[in-house]
């Protein structure tokens, strides 16, 4: 509130245009009608921005104004009125009053101007006379913005660890924005960390805020750096604002590098069914968000035409994509028709720019691939055949089992037992002899056995058939065939001529006859009776139609006759 006598400079604004219409008339001529003499002294003539501290002028009349009396004033100097809140032109006397004080407030602002001097004159309009002092001067003094830039959390790291500082102003116009210049340097670049709230390259003061923390945060990404700073400047200071005591802070960003690592899942892999073996890529680090790929090397006793790997080995590797952590790989064998041990895959990751190779999770990165190897067996179905049985041989299967049917498989077979090989015919005869082939796509092959008849008293024998192990198999259960003997009479000729002996009196004695022998009767061709065969052998008994006694025909033998 202004005190009486005294004029506020935004209460006078005011009024101007109302006081000025009434000034057309000035009143300038005092009770006494003596001419009126203004002048002006400094009650104070410093004012300052920093907390808009105000400067004083009185005005002074020689004798009290009669009526409204109007004093004009004017202002040089290196100040404007711009410079002051509600800055006026006039000085309005009332009616007996003599003295006005006007108050000169700073107005604030964001700008470096230094001290700034205002002179105040009294300007002769006629209506008065001007005394003296006819000027007095005040000085401003300047609140410029003051930044700071300090330190707070000096380290940030890449796996989600945020530094920051802390932006301070002091000064100057508060309520108001204000953009200030940051400079960046340091071994780190923009691209590799955030800035909340940004500077780009100006940080900006919001209105009414005299401090702000700025957050970094580091950038993940795919590469391995070492230790990465951040150092920032307040920059450009001199016309909107001046720095303080501090104006760096730096922040020391920590890498967090993709690492890459292997784990086994099944170390085991079966050709049996095609079991796979089962391992797992991993990655932590760096930015998931992104593909990765990963160099991958195998060893090992097992070949690469052992197995395959699934997902395949694509330039070198495999291809993490983005999002993911983590890939499973399977170790497949492949059947095949060879004898082999346990055989081992190995893998391990290849050193890369672009990663670090991490430790093996849990146990050694290593696949044991069991063999599962052909296996031939052999069974024969009816396992008996006799001598010139037609349609009655006996049928040898070769099966195999394991490994694989993709190929044709060539069976070497060993003939062995009682029986020589002059007792029996193979069909299809083997190739080469002693081999068999099992046909691509097929497990088994067969082949007959029909034992040939012959004139020996050998009796039944027995030939075995066994697969004979090479390094594309093992051999299984052999098969056994059983050759029937059938006997022949008088050394085998086919005709014989043999007296008769007693057969109930129904043939002469010395009667001479031709019998015809087969595998199971004598037909006598005389009388044009068969006879059936009881038992084999030179002993042969035989059974006749006519008279049901056993009989030996070899005593009655009369001697051999040429064959038919």
């Amino acid at each position: 509130m202004a005190h009486p006598g005294e004029c506020l400079a935004s209460y006078c604004r005011l009024n101007v245009a109302i006081l000025f219409v009434a000034s057309l008339v000035w009143a300038s001529a005092a009770v006494s009608g003596t001419p009126i003499v203004a002048s002006v002294t400094v009650l104070d003539g410093g004012a300052n921005e920093a907390g808009q501290d105000i400067a004083r002028l009185r005005f002074d009349l020689d004798q009290a104004a009669g009526s409204t009396l109007f004093v004009e004033i004017s202002y040089s100097g290196s100040a404007t009125t711009s410079d002051f809140v509600g800055a006026q032109s006039l000085v309005i006397f009332g009616a007996g009053t003599q003295t006005q004080v006007v108050e000169f407030m700073p107005a604030l602002d964001n700008l470096v101007e230094g001290p700034e001097s205002l002179i105040v004159t009294i300007e002769d309009v006629g209506s008065y006379d001007v005394g003296s002092p006819a000027s007095a001067g005040i000085t401003i003094q300047d609140d410029p913005p003051i930044v700071t830039l300090s330190p707070m959390d000096t380290e940030a790291s890449e796996t989600g660890a945020t530094g920051s500082f802390l932006m301070e102003r002091t000064g100057g116009h508060i309520a108001q924005t204000l953009a200030v210049e940051i400079a960046r340097s340091g071994d780190a670049s923009s691209g590799d960390y955030d800035l909340t709230p940004g500077a780009s390259p100006n940080f900006i003061f919001p209105g009414s805020s005299d401090s702000v923390t700025v957050f970094l945060e580091p950038r993940r990404d795919n590469e391995i750096e070492a230790f990465e700073t951040a150092t920032f400047d307040i920059a450009g200071a001199g016309t909107t604002y001046l720095t303080g005591a501090s104006t760096t802070a730096s922040v020391i960003i920590a890498d967090d590098p993709p690492v890459v690592a292997l784990s086994l899942l099944d170390g085991f892999a079966d050709e049996a069914g095609m079991d796979p073996g089962v391992l797992a890529v991993h990655r932590t680090g760096g930015d998931t968000g992104f593909t990765l790929r990963v160099q991958l090397a195998t060893d090992g006793s097992a070949s690469p035409l052992d197995y395959t790997v699934s997902p395949p080995l694509t330039q070198g590797g495999v291809l993490f994509p983005a999002g993911s952590d983590e890939i499973e790989l399977q170790i497949i064998p492949v059947q095949d028709d060879l004898i082999e041990t346990t055989e081992v895959v190995t893998v391990q990751i290849e050193e890369d720019p672009g990663y670090i190779v991490g430790t093996t999770m849990g146990p050694p990165n290593l696949v044991q691939i069991q063999d599962d190897p052909t296996i031939v067996s052999l069974s024969a179905a009816p396992a008996s055949t006799a001598e010139g049985a037609q349609g009655a041989e006996a049928v040898v299967t070769v099966a195999r089992s394991g490994g694989t049917v993709a190929s044709a498989l060539v069976v070497t077979l060993d003939a062995g037992g009682a029986a020589d090989s002059s007792d029996y015919e193979i069909s299809p005869p083997f190739v080469s002899g002693t081999q068999i082939t099992i046909p691509a796509g097929q497990s088994t092959a067969q082949f007959s056995v029909a034992a040939l008849l012959d004139d020996q008293a050998e009796g039944d024998e027995v030939v075995q058939f066994t697969a004979v192990e090479t390094a594309n198999y093992l051999s299984g259960a052999a098969a056994q065939v059983t050759l029937l003997d059938e006997q022949m009479f008088a050394d085998g000729f086919e005709s014989v001529a043999f007296a008769k002996c007693d057969l109930a009196k129904a043939i002469p004695e010395a009667h001479q006859h031709e019998f015809v022998v087969t595998q199971s009767v004598v037909l006598d061709l005389f009388t044009g009776i068969e006879w059936k065969r009881i038992r084999g052998g030179f002993d042969a008994d035989y059974e006749s139609p006519i008279a049901s006694l056993p009989h030996s025909m070899q005593s009655c033998a009369s001697g051999a006759s040429s064959p038919p």
